[in-house]
């Protein structure tokens, strides 16, 4: 099954299959080995569903402009437009965006393919564990992994749109699976890590715990080799990072560490007061996370794994691993923690690790023990109160089989609809200059905080509003002259940031409360204005049609 392979063995043989392991031939074992089947095939279409369904969320903006700004004109994050996360997902997202030629679908399927990983390997990760066991337990135990992921309101909230959450936790579960004895399993493992923490940056503390697990569990003669391979293989994934940080030092670090702390400026000044502090951070744990029945249940799993396990070997791979994804937790919450304010989706980094720390603990307890029977008390009633609380949220199935009604293509959709709307407006012929030969016109430049649209339907977009609202709104936390070294067009400089070069046209309309200067702005220019779309607005050079 998925995620065996990935597990080192252990030297005395301690995982070699029990007589309960060995009955895979049996008719019970190819029962359960169809039931996990069918259950792995069910969440992929499920997560499918889910993720082609979901209306669009501003936070998707930056990174698929990012993306298309990469791909169709060779400019860099940092260097050539603010950019205000790890690049990675820039270039994975304009190399898929290229191919597919519809960005956000490209983008989704990037978190789509990677939560679904994320569950296989699960199932897999909790299978080995359960290697002593009956095989309807085992697979029991595997499938009660996948359940309690697919239904917990963390993943169903944050898997699926294209951010940087689904792709930097399989990462980070990956290292977790792969690390273990030898200098190649390090080096994948630094690999692995690295390009978690070129995804996301909150990964960055897991350098710590795998670090000292790798020097834990290597021979005493061997410490330093697989440990330096680790920061060998770490090294080498973030040379890329590196790269950037070296074009643009001061635009990357100010992108990583500075913009940060003016998204807090924002929020005080809008007078959010949730999770700004630590207090706060820890009491949003208790009250919103730990609050959610299905959360709660989950918690009480990982307690009750840590009753008495029985008689299995410390020494095997499954004890191993799940001491390395139990020593990550803490670091994980660190790095759910560090930004300010605390979002709901930042702790969803922690459910695949604890349900690899519970049920692994549990699986790999001698069979019959008092944290086995426990857990197959508590396991159902935790998929029940996650199934309770977000099966709503994949109702969307019976659309389906309407690729229509799936978002990624309706925007697509109504991107191409505003670049032929455009055209009209602006004739092709407008663009060519006289005594030339035939060329192909430039896109038309529109101008807005949701550049997605724009983009599907191969029109230019202001490289300085990539980031969708969000350097706009910010620009006003620092001084004039930091915002022009950082490239922020705040609501004053967009008349000088325009002047001589007025956009094309402007959308408006997803960020309300963010789009007011480009309104004045509309009103000042004498641009008119009509529906598009689902609640948007264009806005039209004066004089035309």
């Amino acid at each position: 099954m998925v995620g065996s392979s990935n597990l080192e063995r252990s030297p005395q043989g301690a995982d070699r299959p029990t007589q309960a392991g060995a009955e895979a031939g049996g008719p019970h074992a190819r029962l359960a080995c169809l039931a996990s089947l069918a259950l792995l095939v069910a969440s992929a279409v499920l997560v499918f569903s889910r993720t082609m369904q979901r209306h669009l969320d501003h936070d998707e903006h930056q990174f698929v402009a990012s993306a298309a700004l990469w791909a169709r004109d060779g400019l860099l994050p940092y260097r050539d437009y603010p950019h205000f996360h790890m690049p990675y997902l820039v270039f994975v997202y304009g190399l898929l965006g290229e191919l597919f030629g519809r960005w956000l679908f490209a983008a989704r399927l990037v978190s789509l393919g990677a939560a679904t990983l994320t569950l296989l390997l699960l199932h897999g990760a909790v299978r080995r564990a359960a290697d002593a066991q009956a095989p309807l337990v085992r697979h029991g135990l595997a499938c009660g992994a996948v359940l309690l992921l697919l239904f917990n309101p963390l993943f169903a909230y944050t898997s699926g749109l294209a951010w940087n959450h689904d792709l930097a936790v399989l990462l980070a579960l990956m290292c977790c699976l792969v690390q273990g004895a030898g200098v190649r399993r390090a080096a994948l493992g630094g690999v692995l890590l690295g390009l978690a923490i070129g995804v996301r940056l909150s990964m960055a503390p897991l350098v710590v715990p795998l670090l000292c697990s790798q020097l834990a569990a290597d021979a005493p003669g061997t410490r330093r080799r697989p440990a330096l391979a680790l920061l060998g293989g770490l090294t080498l994934a973030l040379l890329p990072a590196l790269w950037l940080l070296l074009l643009a030092p001061q635009a990357m670090l100010f992108g990583n560490l500075g913009y940060p702390a003016l998204n807090t400026a924002y929020r005080v000044a809008e007078g959010f007061e949730r999770a700004m502090t630590l207090p706060g951070k820890v009491a949003y744990l208790v009250t919103d996370i730990l609050g959610e029945p299905a959360n709660l249940l989950l918690a009480l799993l990982l307690l009750a794994s840590c009753l008495p396990p029985g008689t299995r070997g410390a020494g095997t791979t499954s004890v191993r691993l799940v001491r390395r994804a139990a020593l990550a937790l803490p670091f994980l919450l660190l790095g759910a923690l560090a930004p300010t304010p605390a979002w709901y989706q930042y702790f969803y980094a922690l459910v695949p690790f604890v349900i690899l720390v519970a049920l692994g603990r549990i699986a790999s307890s001698a069979p019959g023990s008092r944290a086995l029977r426990v857990a197959f008390l508590l396991l159902p009633l935790a998929v029940t109160a996650a199934a309770w609380q977000t099966l709503p949220e994949y109702r969307t199935l019976s659309n389906l089989p309407d690729p229509a009604s799936w978002q990624p293509l309706r925007l697509h959709a109504a991107g191409r609809e505003l670049a032929s709307l455009l055209a009209e407006e602006r004739p092709m012929a407008s663009e060519a200059q006289a005594g030339t030969p035939a060329r192909r016109a430039r896109p038309a430049l529109v101008l807005t905080l949701s550049p997605i649209v724009p983009l599907e339907g191969g029109l230019a977009i202001d490289p300085a509003f990539a980031s969708g609202p969000f350097a706009h709104r910010s620009a006003r936390f620092l001084p004039a002259d930091e915002r022009g070294r950082h490239g922020l067009v705040g609501p004053d400089e967009l008349e000088a940031h325009t002047a001589g070069s007025p956009p094309d046209a402007l959308l408006t309309g997803d960020e309300r409360r963010d789009d007011a200067a480009l309104l004045e702005w509309v009103a000042r220019h004498g641009y008119r204005s009509r529906p598009f779309g689902d609640g948007l607005l264009l806005h039209l050079p004066p004089g035309g049609g």
